[in-house]
């Protein structure tokens, strides 16, 4: 991919994978919605999903803000190639016409980044990785089991059934350990006789 697509879809990847966003959400956020003085993304538009809420403000990490400053003036600049006044185009990931772009129109882009990669899947393999290796680097801080599943579904905004129903397989290290200790442990039960 080369030209606007390309930064795009270099943007969505760093941002997606950063955050834990999922497409929608990043689809149709506008650029008021990532305060870079505060470095959090206020999710505006959540999933549809009974219980969801909007206004959740996950944090942008150091190691995808870096990515933020990039893309903005790429962004100003293409609209400005574009004859749109950036100041007065509030979506945070315009299509050529300044608005959001069509859900099957940012779906397109993932799948031709995803084709030109030679990638095999689909972008949900972005939130479903940030997950896991949140989830990875808190068990390498001692948190326990129930801590983490807890800690990443809040982060990613979903129900601690949903990460472990879809997420947390117990790569844990400590939950491998313990499984395999109590699962290779023969029970043995003394009977106290009184003697």
């Amino acid at each position: 991919m080369k030209g606007w697509r390309a930064e795009v879809a270099k943007f969505v990847v760093a941002f997606m994978f950063g955050t834990g966003l999922r497409p929608g959400e990043l689809r149709l956020a506008a650029l008021a919605d990532l305060d870079t003085q505060r470095w959090v993304f206020k999710v505006i538009h959540p999933k549809r999903v009974p219980g969801a809420a909007g206004g959740a403000e996950p944090a942008v990490f150091q190691d995808t803000r870096g990515h933020v400053p990039d893309y903005l003036a790429v962004r100003e600049k293409r609209l400005r190639e574009l004859g749109f006044d950036p100041a007065r185009v509030t979506v945070l990931v315009p299509s050529e016409l300044g608005r959001h772009d069509s859900e099957a129109g940012f779906r397109n882009l993932r799948v031709d980044m995803f084709k030109e990669a030679g990638v095999r899947g689909d972008c949900r393999v972005f939130r479903r990785t940030h997950e896991q290796i949140l989830m990875d680097r808190l068990d390498a801080h001692d948190y326990r089991e129930g801590s983490i599943i807890e800690i990443s579904a809040k982060r990613l905004r979903h129900s601690m059934q949903t990460a472990v129903r879809h997420y947390a397989d117990l790569r844990t290290a400590r939950g491998q350990k313990a499984a395999q200790g109590a699962w290779e442990t023969p029970v043995v039960k003394v009977r106290d006789r009184g003697v």
